[in-house]
């Protein structure tokens, strides 16, 4: 590092590479001042954007807080809004789309220029819409975008442009349904809002909680309050707060108070409800944990099963570790109703070696790939709740304080 610090003549590749370094070894403040310098005099090169890029990964995988992210957050911002019509700037969309403080006219002329270069693609068609609703601006031209996102999606004109590798339109159909449903709503296209959130559930690989939050919001918007209640009883049990709120206030108004609330909610027939009547069974499973103890998925019937799929290389997956310890320790006076696995992909050896330096308290299974695709993960961290008939009961892809908490009430409900 000393020896590239010298070099006098310090090209856009040399400053991304020096930035990096010193982000490896710990020095933050170092690696920023570079990162800065090479923002000033490279603006637009692809090095800016890979060094902003690898500062941004480092910083949320090592969860660096502070001046310094804050700092090269803002720089960015301003970098994309100067300079809206580089790949910078198309690559950020996605992310920036539910940026409510991020300027909206920038987020429509990327999405703009990128729909004029790549009418048929799409994601800027998406990305539009998605920004549209979070500022809640030009819903009517919104509505327009997904629904052609949507089409184009279902032709799946979306492998043109990401080629076999990259992500597909069966992953993005269910949330462009959902966007869909969401702005029609809002247009008080009440028919155009629920076959958008049907089609979301009926295409949606995971079991989460917000298109029956959706519809449910969308059935009270037309007072048929006996299907908003069925959704957001489905939503309920799959996590949402919020859904509960709701329920509470909808048999306020049909019982004038809330006395027998909590006994009608916990009693309800799930064959009522909006959601799905049959659980699907989860595969079978007998494998064996770092520790050596037999897990076999039909011994554990009766038991609550809580699964996490992860690998080490996954920045989220490590990220989540700490909350995910904490669950355990928060059920532990429970721990003959409830078991915690953790199926990795990553061989025994790399998972000994790593968590001699980082606890995990679920047990760990090692070489998981096949189990993966078992259960259909494609995304990591993949949380799955089995119930006590070893049916899935919940699943959800993704790290954050919003899955963690949806995962801890899906439990404590199950534990009741």
């Amino acid at each position: 590092m000393a020896i590239l610090n010298q070099e006098r003549h310090q090209t856009d590749e040399l400053l991304c590479a020096l930035a990096y370094g010193h982000l490896l070894l710990k020095e933050e403040e170092v690696s920023r001042q570079i990162l800065k310098t090479l923002i000033s005099q490279h603006p637009t090169s692809p090095s800016t954007e890979e060094a902003l890029d690898l500062y941004e990964r480092h910083v949320y995988a090592q969860q660096i807080t502070g001046e310094g992210p804050a700092e090269i957050k803002k720089l960015k911002w301003e970098l994309i809004e100067k300079y809206p019509h580089t790949r910078l700037a198309r690559r950020s969309l996605e992310p920036l789309s539910q940026e409510r403080d991020f300027p909206f006219g920038t987020l429509e002329a990327i999405a703009q220029e990128w729909i004029r270069k790549e009418s048929e693609n799409p994601l800027p068609h998406f990305y539009l819409a998605t920004a549209c609703n979070s500022h809640k601006q030009k819903i009517d031209i919104a509505s327009i975008h997904i629904e052609r996102a949507t089409n184009l999606l279902l032709q799946d004109k979306l492998r043109l442009f990401n080629g076999p590798f990259g992500r597909q339109s069966d992953q993005y159909l269910p949330s462009a349904y959902l966007t869909g449903a969401e702005l029609f709503l809002q247009l008080n296209n009440f028919a155009k809002a629920l076959s958008s959130v049907k089609a979301a559930q009926a295409l949606e690989e995971e079991i989460g909680h917000r298109s029956y939050e959706l519809e449910g919001r969308i059935w009270e918007a037309i007072s048929n309050l006996a299907r908003a209640e069925q959704a957001y009883w489905v939503a309920w049990q799959r996590g949402s707060k919020e859904a509960e709120e709701s329920l509470r206030e909808i048999y306020e108004r049909r019982h004038g108070s809330l006395a027998g609330f909590e006994d009608y909610v916990s009693k309800k027939n799930p064959t009522d409800t909006a959601g799905p009547a049959r659980k699907k069974a989860a595969p079978s499973f007998s494998v064996t944990a770092l520790d050596g103890k037999q897990i076999d998925l039909g011994t554990l019937r009766g038991k609550l099963v809580v699964l996490n799929f992860w690998f080490i290389d996954c920045a989220p997956c490590r990220v989540e570790i700490p909350r995910l310890n904490q669950l355990v320790r928060e059920f532990k006076p429970r721990d003959k109703d409830i078991v915690f696995i953790a199926f990795a992909l990553d061989k025994k050896e790399e998972l000994q070696t790593f968590l001699r330096k980082q606890e995990f308290a679920y047990q760990i299974v090692a070489a998981s790939e096949d189990l993966a695709d078992k259960f259909g993960v494609s995304a990591f961290p993949t949380h799955i709740v089995l119930d006590r008939e070893g049916r899935v009961e919940w699943k959800v892809a993704g790290e954050d304080e919003q899955t963690y908490e949806h995962l801890r009430r899906v439990i404590e409900r199950e534990l009741k």
